[in-house]
């Protein structure tokens, strides 16, 4: 009985003992295992580094736009309110730079202003030259004999006071009659003072006088001047050559806060692309570009011609509900090709999805792409 229970301990000590080197032999292999995987782990990442792929286009919503862009063409500075008298131009016209688009109502009030400005310049010019002449020859000649004739009663009157000063001392005449003789002397004198002071100033021209008259001219011809610019600022004139795209205000309408039409230059159009800013530093002049139009069920050829300097939000929105509205973008601008430009030149401000291929940059540093992928904004 003793031998049969020693045999059951013995029995179950090896069953323990094996199950022991069971656990310690996947122990030891486990360990192996990940000693071995971590050992391979840093090439293996390299590996999908390596493997990862590099952006090489760059998606961005955006409009068409005229490269002169789209001109708002308003009334000048101090015509709010004016009505437009008479429009020259429809929707579609082409005209040249400086071309007549419409003739406010206040031009015939601002051409009568301008009349009178005029005379008063011809005005203030001749009252300078008159008094750069001086008094005229018989003027002065009539001031002189004046001033001679005083001048013989002031002689006369002072040899009657001489006579009278002589019998006053010999008692012939009163001292009432000499007083009289001497004031009507005094009186006649001082008469003939004041003609030959008139005959004086009546010759000279003052240099005081000429400055003033010389002031009123040059106010005269500052004033003719601006109402010449106000006449001007009647005529609203196209500042650059283009096609008249909009209409916002018709004859016999006023002028208020909206602009009088909107104009650009459609022989050369633009893709103007909302690219993110991160994107921003992608991009280079010349870089390849392509245009899809919606409208046209199209896709244009063109290259980047100008980067955006101002970062800004997005103005072109996507359909997709939960795009970022808020991104932040940077314009980016895509000439069209010279035989895109056409088909496109009645689309300004369409909506257009643009890609920008960055692999011509790869190339030119020798860097090969494995396989494309896109940034694409939603």
């Amino acid at each position: 009985m003793k031998s049969k229970t020693s045999f059951k301990s013995l029995n179950y000590l090896c069953a323990i003992a094996l199950a022991f080197f069971c656990y310690a032999f996947c122990s030891v292999g486990c360990q192996f295992e990940a000693e071995s995987g971590s050992r391979e782990s840093p090439g293996l990442k390299n590996k999908e580094e390596q493997q990862q792929p590099k952006v090489i286009q760059i998606y961005a919503l955006g409009r068409l736009e005229p490269a002169s862009r789209v001109r708002k063409i308003s009334a000048p500075f101090g015509t709010q309110g004016v009505r437009v008298e008479k429009l020259f131009v429809q929707e579609g016209d082409e005209v040249d730079e400086g071309a007549i688009l419409a003739r406010l109502d206040n031009a015939t009030q601002l051409q009568a202003e301008l009349d009178q400005a005029q005379s008063q310049v011809s005005v203030t010019e001749a009252k300078l030259i008159q008094i750069e002449a001086g008094a005229k020859l018989a003027d002065i000649k009539s001031k002189e004999l004046a001033a001679d004739g005083f001048k013989l009663e002031m002689e006369k009157n002072k040899k009657k006071l001489q006579r009278i000063q002589q019998l006053r001392d010999k008692n012939v005449v009163t001292q009432e009659e000499l007083e009289e003789r001497t004031w009507e002397y005094e009186q006649t004198r001082l008469n003939y003072e004041q003609a030959r002071a008139n005959w004086e100033s009546i010759k000279e021209v003052r240099e005081t006088d000429v400055a003033v008259a010389r002031e009123e001219v040059y106010s005269a011809r500052s004033n003719l001047e601006k109402k010449r610019a106000d006449l001007l600022h009647a005529d609203i004139k196209a500042p650059i050559k283009g096609r008249i795209l909009r209409i916002h205000t018709l004859a016999g309408e006023k002028l208020g806060d909206n602009a009088l039409l909107e104009m650009g230059n459609v022989e050369e159009m633009h893709a103007v692309a909302e690219v993110y800013e991160a994107d921003l530093n992608k991009l280079k002049i010349g870089m390849p570009a392509k245009v899809y139009v919606s409208s046209l069920q199209q896709t244009l050829s063109g290259s980047v011609c100008e980067l955006g300097q101002l970062v800004a939000r997005k103005d072109v929105l996507s359909n997709d509900p939960v795009s970022d509205t808020d991104a932040r973008v940077v314009e980016v601008r895509i000439k069209l090709d010279a035989e895109s430009t056409p088909l496109v030149q009645r689309l300004s401000q369409a909506r257009v999805e643009v890609s920008m291929d960055l692999s011509s940059t790869e190339e030119s540093t020798n860097t090969k792409a494995i396989s494309p992928q896109v940034t694409k904004q939603r």
